[in-house]
């Protein structure tokens, strides 16, 4: 009986060792299903107040503080749908991903995609904020900064009037009230009614 030659015999593949198995991948899709296995048991249909036992919490509590819930809100799901198409691609790719990057450098990569705060809503939020307390120059930069992430136009021009009314800058006021003006008139109109539309009118001239 013919004996195939050891060249033409394909060895098996190496069965991943322990270390090499994507840790913090794996960590993350078993978290994903308990805390859904945890929610469901619950109810099937979870209040506000359920979920933010669970680490999902509002907007408006994460840019207050509450920076860790950019984590955990990632992990809870309700609809199974939704929980099995995230855990799927999560291993998918995440797995690869980890074993090029090493599992401390992947999960220092998760944390900072989770805690970057750069989008629209957060700086609409900030710049309010920050113009509530009274930081009128701070607050009038991140709405300058919100138009570059497509925050409302008119919103921004109104808010910034105010700013630049409040340091008393009457050319940032002047250019922002005419660019309201393009955008919405009849704001432009009642903001000039409400503050005077002479530069004579701001606060320091």
């Amino acid at each position: 009986m013919h004996q195939p030659s050891p060249e033409s015999v394909s060895a098996a593949p190496p069965q991943p060792r322990l270390a090499e198995l994507p840790l913090v991948t794996a960590i993350a899709c078993g978290a994903a299903l308990l805390i859904t296995v945890g929610i469901a048991a619950q109810s099937t249909q979870p209040s506000g107040a359920q979920l933010a036992e669970w680490g999902y919490l509002p907007a408006e509590r994460i840019w207050n503080g509450a920076l860790w819930a950019l984590v955990s809100s990632a992990y809870v799901h309700v609809a199974l749908w939704h929980l099995l198409f995230n855990v799927y691609w999560l291993w998918r790719l995440g797995g690869p991903v980890e074993r090029t990057l090493g599992s401390f450098n992947f999960f220092a990569f998760i944390i900072v995609l989770a805690l970057n705060p750069w989008s629209r809503p957060w700086l609409e939020h900030a710049a309010m904020r920050l113009h509530r307390d009274g930081q009128y120059l701070r607050a009038n930069l991140t709405y300058e900064r919100s138009l570059s992430y497509g925050a409302d136009s008119a919103w921004a021009f109104h808010n910034l009037a105010l700013t630049y009314y409040a340091l008393g800058d009457t050319l940032g006021y002047q250019q922002a009230v005419r660019s309201l003006r393009v955008l919405a008139p009849g704001q432009a109109d009642s903001l000039e009614l409400r503050l005077g539309s002479t530069s004579s009118s701001l606060p320091g001239s």
